[in-house]
């Protein structure tokens, strides 16, 4: 193992997040938190992280270099990494 990611919610926290995504070159990673990080595929470093204000729910989907993912909320979120 080269490195690991602990997406920041609690680990008492029975809900998995789902599969991350590569995209743009970056890994891009949905935390059960709301969180959404594009990590350095190499090193597992953060990149960025931006907040949505809900819980994903779904895997990220890699589209045509965006990212789409799903929310707690019933919103489908789509980002350029």
């Amino acid at each position: 193992m080269k490195w690991k990611f602990h997406g920041g919610a609690p680990l008492s926290d029975r809900r998995y997040p789902g599969s991350p995504a590569l995209a743009g070159g970056r890994i891009l990673f949905a935390g059960i938190d709301g969180i959404l990080h594009a990590l350095d595929p190499e090193t597992g470093t953060v990149i960025w992280k931006r907040s949505f204000g809900s819980p994903f729910t779904t895997s990220v989907v890699a589209v045509k270099g965006d990212v789409i993912v799903g929310a707690e909320d019933k919103r489908l979120v789509r980002v350029r990494p």
